[in-house]
């Protein structure tokens, strides 16, 4: 009878251990199914494009950044007139990277970087075009609050060539510190290109200044571009 009864309890300790690992389990593969999800979620580009509050940018309203979505989706040109009159259009759209032109002196790129805490945060840039373009760098969180990363230097990143003169650069450099700044994310990396262009300079200084001296590809560590 002794037996008999450890046997039994035996086997409801074994069915018992088992149905605790099988649950176990099965709220892993939950927990992992939500993460997944979740992350799937916050690296959708469309989504950041569709929360855009009126305040960043102005140009469109809901129902017209949905449209351009819709267009795409159904392959046609992706462009509406926006609430000032002037054409806005969708440039280049993936699931971390979208450029748009929101008029015809302005345009927008976002971009889905990885932060080095694991989470993502959404890096802007705002260009306007003139005689040259003129490009804003900022950051934010996927609910469009604006981040504290500290901005580009970019006058640290200028270093004298070779073939130039101390003279002639420190003539240049100190017309730098006036200059234009383009600035392009790269769609598919998480990479910046930079070009710097000098707005005291006449078109020959211009021309004279090494191409090396005045553009930067800089990549992103998980802090800021470097």
């Amino acid at each position: 009878m002794n037996l008999e009864l450890m046997k039994s309890m035996s086997n409801f300790s074994l069915k018992n251990r088992y149905n605790k690992e099988i649950m176990i389990k099965k709220l892993i593969i939950s927990l992992l199914l939500i993460s997944f999800f979740e992350v799937l979620y916050a690296k959708d580009i469309r989504t950041v494009w569709m929360s855009i509050p009126s305040s960043v940018i102005p140009y469109l309203d809901k129902n017209q950044r949905q449209e351009l979505l819709d267009l795409i989706d159904m392959k046609t040109k992706a462009a509406v007139t926006n609430l000032f009159g002037d054409t806005c259009k969708i440039d280049t759209l993936t699931n971390t990277y979208l450029s748009a032109t929101l008029s015809h002196t302005s345009t927008l790129q976002l971009k889905l970087l990885p932060r080095e805490t694991g989470d993502t945060i959404l890096c802007m840039i705002r260009a306007f075009s003139g005689p040259s373009i003129d490009s804003q760098l900022s950051f934010y969180t996927l609910d469009w609050a604006q981040l504290a990363i500290p901005q580009l230097d970019y006058h640290t990143l200028i270093v004298k060539p070779d073939t130039m003169s101390t003279a002639d650069f420190e003539v240049y450099k100190e017309a730098l510190h006036s200059s234009l700044v383009s600035l392009s994310l790269s769609s598919n990396q998480h990479e910046l290109d930079l070009k710097i262009t000098p707005i005291l300079l006449d078109k020959d200084e211009n021309k004279n200044i090494n191409v090396q001296l005045l553009q930067r590809k800089l990549k992103w560590n998980g802090l800021t571009f470097n």
